[in-house]
């Protein structure tokens, strides 16, 4: 089931993508959706059970999935098409697919930056971009675990341990080459 904004033209893939723009901008104590609840928890809970009310609601049209779209292209229905709204007034692009570095973890971000600084003392500046293979950050990674699970005493055995995945994912998105896991060098390049 689709969804059309027949103000805007826009159209969306599902009732989420639709209740997310709906909801930019808006404030909870007056949304339409507050009547409705009843028995879900949250808009969200509702509009999974009950899209086709939910898109009444925002003012939607419903598209059957059999439904025509005429001129419209597939590059049109792309969520990442729709529009942020603020409460100023203020209109952004819609940041999906961009991640959320608003929910990134600070205080981790600052341990493994002081990680990266030692390491770089230690080992000299931009060591890891002469190569390291992949299952020894896994391995690594896997050990400074296991010791901080076991309570060594070592303070940095969970940053370590984090740099070392942290490695491994950024190896397996830019230097494929590098995976030497014979169950991982089919999918390397797709660590998402």
């Amino acid at each position: 089931m689709r969804f059309r904004d027949p103000v805007t033209g826009q159209i969306y893939r599902d009732i989420h993508t639709a209740r997310r723009d709906f909801c930019a901008g808006r404030r909870c104590p007056e949304c339409q959706f507050k009547l409705e609840l009843n028995k879900y928890d949250t808009c969200l809970d509702f509009s999974e059970f009950n899209p086709e009310r939910a898109a009444e609601l925002m003012g939607l049209q419903i598209l059957k999935d059999s439904e025509k779209l005429g001129d419209i292209t597939e590059e049109k229905l792309l969520p990442e098409r729709s529009q942020r709204y603020f409460e100023t007034g203020a209109v952004r692009d819609a940041a999906v697919g961009k991640g959320r570095y608003d929910l990134l973890p600070w205080g981790a971000i600052h341990a493994l930056a002081q990680h990266c600084e030692r390491g770089a003392l230690h080992y000299g500046e931009r060591n890891v971009d002469k190569g390291i293979p992949q299952k020894s950050f896994i391995d690594s990674g896997i050990r400074h675990l296991s010791m901080y699970i076991q309570g060594d005493a070592e303070p940095h055995h969970l940053v370590a341990a984090l740099w070392n995945i942290e490695w491994a994912c950024e190896q397996e998105i830019k230097r494929p080459e590098m995976i030497d896991l014979p169950e991982r060098t089919e999918k390397s390049g797709k660590a998402v």
